[in-house]
């Protein structure tokens, strides 16, 4: 998708899209039939693990994807939802149990009171340390205070908003729970807020990429950047057409004026190819196009830059002279007698 198309949706759109929406119903049907036949515990907790430990690797490929920038959910692979081929749906299983565990030493050793302020202080932090483990891939940046509060201070609003998001989405969730709608409905809109609050998480990765030192595929910048390697790579296969026939200079330059041509004649272009030539060892083929770019320049109104090429030139051939009488005139050049008097 083109960086210019990176338009993201209402974050409450986002699970409504085909493939997340598929994964929220299916997932919840089967949990809910599941736990029905308690007959059926040992199967249940199997199937239940499976297709938990598959939606958390998808959650974790949304977050992905909106980190990138793209604002349309990740289709479903299996190479996405692997479950041994990323840990770090392991590793969030880990971090949650550790933050149950903390509330719970908070209680017993300080009281309610305490575990309240845990809690409180757990929650405020999450998202900094999920964002953690997501980017990182590691438990220990999950856990570590410097990095989690420094992600968080980093973004500053940005973590604000996708904070307020993840505590809204888990207040809904408990509502739903304890609304007596069944299974199933419980089920399907704790999933659906959970991949809300992953594509939440992954939009604020995403905006806040220059605090987090990240680079995003689908970034505006990197649109540009992924179009200049291009260009470059574009104008030095041209480069090499010219370099076989730089013998003789005159029908080398007829080809590269030919190719500039085809790419639109624009300054950059001449540019480009002027650094380019002037570092070969026969300076003749970009004395030659100097020429050409020097008219050009001058015609711009770029007589500073024209100047400049002119120095190039002189560097590479003490000889050199402006042939074009507009460049000439507009750069104080005349015959190399003129140039010598006093």
């Amino acid at each position: 998708m083109d960086a210019r198309d990176a338009r993201f949706r209402p974050a409450l759109l986002y699970p409504l899209a085909v493939t997340p929406a598929v994964l929220v119903v299916l997932t919840a049907a089967v949990d809910a039939l599941l736990l029905i036949d308690l007959f059926r515990a040992l199967l249940a907790a199997f199937a239940i693990g499976m297709l938990s430990v598959w939606f958390a690797r998808y959650a974790f490929v949304v977050f992905d994807h909106s980190a990138e920038g793209y604002p349309e959910p990740p289709e479903l692979s299996y190479q996405a939802i692997a479950p041994f081929t990323d840990l770090r749906h392991v590793k969030l299983g880990l971090l949650v149990a550790a933050g149950f565990l903390i509330a719970h030493w908070a209680e017993v050793r300080i009281g309610p009171a305490g575990a309240y302020l845990a809690a409180g202080l757990l929650l405020a932090l999450a998202p900094a340390a999920v964002m953690a483990l997501a980017l990182e891939s590691s438990l220990s940046a999950a856990v570590n205070p410097r990095v989690v509060v420094g992600t968080a201070l980093r973004l500053g609003p940005i973590y604000a908003a996708a904070l307020t998001g993840g505590l809204g989405a888990a207040g809904l969730a408990a509502l739903a729970w304890g609304a007596g709608l069944g299974a199933f409905p419980a089920l399907a809109v704790s999933l659906y807020l959970m991949l809300v609050v992953f594509h939440l998480l992954g939009r604020a990765a995403f905006e806040g990429r220059s605090r987090l030192g990240l680079r995003a595929a689908n970034a505006p910048e990197e649109h540009e950047a992924r179009l200049a390697e291009e260009t470059r790579r574009r104008y030095a296969r041209m480069l090499d057409q010219v370099y076989d026939q730089r013998r003789p200079p005159e029908r080398a330059l007829g080809r590269l004026l030919e190719l500039i041509r085809a790419e639109g004649d624009g300054l950059e272009a001449h540019g480009w190819f002027h650094r380019e030539l002037m570092q070969w060892e026969d300076p003749r083929v970009g004395l030659a196009h100097a020429q050409v770019y020097l008219e050009r320049l001058v015609a711009a109104g770029r007589a500073r830059e024209a100047a400049e090429v002119l120095r190039a030139c002189r560097a590479a051939d003490e000889e050199f002279q402006v042939t074009g009488s507009t460049a000439a005139q507009a750069l104080g050049e005349g015959s190399k007698e003129q140039r010598s008097q006093p």
